[in-house]
């Protein structure tokens, strides 16, 4: 008889402290009612505390009369907790459903029901057919014969936590590394509870003790970690979530394998494909379209790149930077890749750029970037086996004319002449001061006659050019110099800037307004005669 006592005292115990770790655990869910689970989380605790309140005192009841008092005290937590489940699911999870507020009211409406047919059992028998305290007991345990509307409600609690822990696995699978932990916790807290339960169904516990309160003592305690450890019922995780909403950098959060696990509003902006069902996936898979990317995310070296992305017209640049992601042991739980637009800035540099390479007078490329252009361009003529052709110009006679009228005119020439030839240019074309009145213009994928022709119809443009000093009308002509390379062995560009400069040395010795081809097999020859020099008006 002592052990039976002994028994009894102890799963007392177990009861008592049961239900203490779910009221504490109910008075801190109040008091961090504000947060978005609080309210959720609150109300289920709540009715696991009514419950095993209610059996621990259905428990030391002597009487039927006081075992049917306390089961519907008990009746208040067994008709809402299946409800409180999924709706704390729900909004653990941040499921979307359809129809969510018509199924919240069907669940509602399905434990209200349960709530009134088992605290007026006695009139319609519904839940309970039949109540007596278990004689075979060795201490008062009631004995019941089930109604159907009580096997109605324990499909729909099994409903309820198949639901739950579907969301909740959902969940850990996509969630961040704390949400994964806190899914789990409250996943884990339903599963003991839950076997237990099925135990108690299929009879297995003997003389019909309800083992269920007293299995809350392990949701209670993972519940406890997840609230006090992990952070769940925080305002400040929900401040940090804001803050990472409303960033105006696009921010990509991945775990160590590379898969992504959250993003912000601001990257959709960068990646406009990107969608909520893209959570769990590779980032290579996710962002193939990407190199530059997919690149950072495959390298924990590299940590910073600069992407350009192009969309219709629109031109942006951004700066891709990976910062590294550690837990409280400096173990590395992912990293994330934060997108900063610079498109502003690099348009600044772009334009500086620009302006540094371009010469202020003439608005032509200075020696710098064409001699870096036309290497480039010589160099992929020659790997392609194709041509290329340089033409090197120069104003007859430029140093009288700033003689004569002075360098205001020497400088309008120089515009005028650069102007002529821009126009006369393909947009694949060079066009670059070479020094004082010589420039260089490089012709990709051209031949001699081509070149021949382009600096022909030159000459005549440039003869017909006409500067106004004062009350006179001052004409120049313009010699040209060519060279031109087709699937020959690679030159260097100023041995072939040499090469036109010897042909246009040619067409001034010839009294200028001349066209001269170097041959780098026949040396130079004279294109067409003209006329030479400075003609006045």
């Amino acid at each position: 008889m002592n052990t039976v006592y002994a028994e009894k005292s102890v799963l007392i115990v177990l009861l008592a402290l049961s239900t203490l770790i779910m009221g504490t655990l109910s008075l801190v869910a109040w008091r961090r009612r504000q947060s978005p689970l609080g309210q959720a989380f609150f109300l289920l605790i709540f009715l696991t505390t009514i419950y095993t309140f209610g059996y621990m005192f259905e428990f030391v009841s002597s009487t039927l009369e006081k075992v049917r008092f306390w089961l519907h005290v008990e009746s208040i937590g067994i008709a809402f907790i299946p409800t409180a489940w999924v709706i704390f699911a729900v909004r653990f999870t941040k499921t979307k459903l359809k129809y969510w507020p018509q199924v919240k009211a069907l669940f509602l409406m399905l434990s209200a029901i349960t709530f009134i047919i088992s605290n007026t059992s006695e009139l319609h028998h519904l839940h309970y057919v039949d109540m007596r305290l278990n004689s075979e007991a060795p201490f008062p345990v009631v004995d019941f014969v089930a109604g159907p509307w009580y096997w109605f409600h324990n499909v729909f609690t099994n409903v309820a936590i198949v639901i739950g822990n579907i969301l909740y696995t959902r969940a850990w699978k996509n969630a961040s590394e704390d949400k994964k932990q806190q899914a789990f916790a409250i996943f884990l807290g339903s599963m003991f509870p839950w076997v237990v339960f099925l135990a108690y169904m299929l009879r297995i516990i003997p003389w019909g003790i309800d083992p269920v309160p007293v299995s809350f003592l392990v949701p209670g305690l993972l519940y406890a970690w997840a609230v006090f450890d992990l952070k769940m019922l925080e305002i400040a995780p929900i401040a940090r979530q804001a803050v990472f909403q409303k960033l105006s950098e696009g921010v990509l959060v991945f775990d160590r394998e590379g898969c992504l696990v959250d993003f912000n509003a601001a990257s959709c902006k960068v990646f406009p494909k990107l969608e909520n069902d893209a959570k769990g996936k590779n980032g290579s898979e996710l962002f193939r379209d990407y190199p530059i990317l997919m690149n950072l995310i495959a390298d924990s070296v590299n940590e910073q790149e600069t992407m350009t992305l192009q969309a219709g017209d629109q031109k942006s640049t951004y700066q891709l930077q990976r910062i590294e992601l550690y837990n409280n042991r400096n173990h590395t739980v992912g990293f994330m890749v934060i997108c900063r637009d610079i498109t502003h800035f690099s348009n600044i540099v772009e334009s500086l750029q620009l302006q540094a390479a371009i010469d202020p007078l003439t608005k032509a490329w200075n020696r710098n970037r064409w001699q870096e252009d036309g290497t480039a361009l010589l160099i992929q003529a020659c790997r392609k086996h194709g041509s290329i052709a340089i033409i090197l110009a120069d104003l007859d006679k430029f140093k009288q004319v700033n003689d004569l009228y002075g360098h205001i005119i020497g400088d309008a020439a120089l515009r005028h002449f650069a102007l002529t030839c821009q126009n006369n240019l393909r947009s694949q074309d060079i066009f670059g001061r070479y020094g004082g009145d010589e420039f260089v213009i490089i012709l990709p994928d051209s031949n001699t006659p081509e070149a021949v022709e382009l600096a022909e119809r030159l000459k005549r443009a440039v003869k017909s050019m006409i500067l106004v000093a004062g009350e006179r009308k001052i004409t120049v002509t313009a010699s040209f110099g060519i060279v031109s390379i087709q699937n020959e062995v690679l030159l260097d560009l100023e041995t072939l800037i040499n090469y036109a400069d010897e042909a246009l040395y040619e067409a001034k010795k010839a009294g200028g307004n001349q066209v001269c081809v170097f041959n780098t097999k026949s040396g130079v020859e004279l294109s067409t005669p003209g006329n030479p020099g400075v003609v006045k008006h």
